[in-house]
């Protein structure tokens, strides 16, 4: 006779509860407390998204000002900050060649002069020393990453004093900077980060480039972003260094939305860089949002600074092929395995538009 066995397993499974990635939303133009930017930094976990809804929401631009002793360091993975959250504000749809029609209604504002000092926030979110750590005390940011992958910052303006100060010492604002770790203490970095659909150093209302309350210093950092290598303890050759890379300045390779990630940037400074891979691609520097009206880069910062980071603007460039040629050798001075596209560039005492052909360099 034939048996049939028939075997039913009861399983019981023990389910932990899973985390899941939540909408941080700042309600507040306070730079502190319930509802506000720091609240929402200080409740990040990994995944999770700073949004806005600050009222009055009618399509008003929001002022956030930096508090004393800055913003919270950022230390989570995964993060987006997205001031197109906040009603009214929508991405650019227009394309390189056209004006940049972004309704941007979040600034965050260091035009009080405050910042976060980048090597004390590091180390106190290690937890010890960090020797050889790529920032002092003196590099001073609006926000500031720390063994962060993945950081999305867009949708937002970026205003501030050039030098701003904390409690420890005064310094140089470099707006949105990515420390790493050294290799000893396990190698963190700011891996995929990308600035993308920001302004910087732009009135969002006018769209002509913002001043300090002294009406003649331009509202921009020193630098706009930087990203800086941490080596160990004992220094070394590069192979001891630690890079935040790879990192998007602009429109990600393969972008679903390239339109929407194009920057604007008023500076004499845009990026300054320790490392490679990195993509800068989809900006106007120094054209405001029209794009075609110049800023004029002698005025900003009262002329001290003449320069770009990787993408360099010395004041004897002129629009020539052997001008190109010298502006790219030394752009690769500062940075290796760099991708440059699809930038709009406005060139001191030159008063018209240089765009640079797509290219891979």
């Amino acid at each position: 006779m034939k048996r049939t066995y028939s075997l039913m397993l009861v399983g019981v499974m023990a389910l932990a509860p899973l985390a899941r990635a939540v909408d941080r939303v700042v309600t507040t133009d306070a730079g502190t407390g319930a509802g506000s930017l720091t609240a929402a930094i200080n409740a990040l976990a990994d995944g999770d998204r700073i949004t806005f809804n600050i009222p009055p929401a009618a399509g008003e631009v929001h002022y956030i000002q930096v508090p004393t002793n800055g913003f919270p360091l950022i230390t989570k993975n995964n993060i987006t900050i997205d001031g197109y959250t906040q009603p009214g504000a929508s991405p650019n749809t227009a394309s390189i060649h056209a004006a940049n029609n972004a309704a941007l209604k979040i600034v965050i504002t260091a035009t009080n002069g405050n910042a976060l000092s980048m090597k004390a926030a590091c180390e106190a979110a290690w937890g010890s020393a960090i020797p050889n750590l790529g920032y002092g005390n003196d590099e001073q940011a609006i926000l500031g990453f720390f063994q962060a992958t993945n950081a999305v910052l867009k949708g937002v303006v970026i205003q501030s004093a050039p030098t701003t100060a904390t409690s420890i010492t005064a310094g140089t604002c470099k707006g949105i900077c990515f420390a790493a770790n050294s290799f000893e203490n396990g190698g963190g970095q700011c891996q995929n980060w990308q600035i993308c659909g920001c302004w910087f150093g732009v009135d969002p209302v006018t769209k002509q480039v913002a001043y300090m309350p002294n009406g003649s210093t331009v509202a921009t950092p020193s630098i706009c972003a930087a990203s800086y290598r941490t080596q160990n303890a004992a220094g070394g050759s590069e192979p001891t260094w630690n890079y935040n890379q790879p990192g998007t300045i602009g429109v990600a390779a393969r972008s679903a939305t390239p339109r929407a990630e194009f920057n604007v940037f008023v500076t004499g400074y845009g990026y300054d860089s320790e490392g490679k891979n990195y993509r800068v691609s989809g900006n106007f520097y120094n054209i405001l949002p029209d794009g075609v009206t110049p800023a004029d880069m002698s005025a900003i910062n009262g002329g001290a600074q003449m320069e770009m980071g990787i993408l360099k603007s010395v004041v004897t460039l002129l629009a020539s092929s052997s001008a190109l040629t010298a502006m790219v050798s030394t752009m690769l001075t500062k940075a290796t395995s760099a991708v440059v596209s699809g930038v709009v560039m406005g060139l001191p005492f030159i008063p018209t538009v240089f765009k640079m052909p797509r290219r891979t360099w």
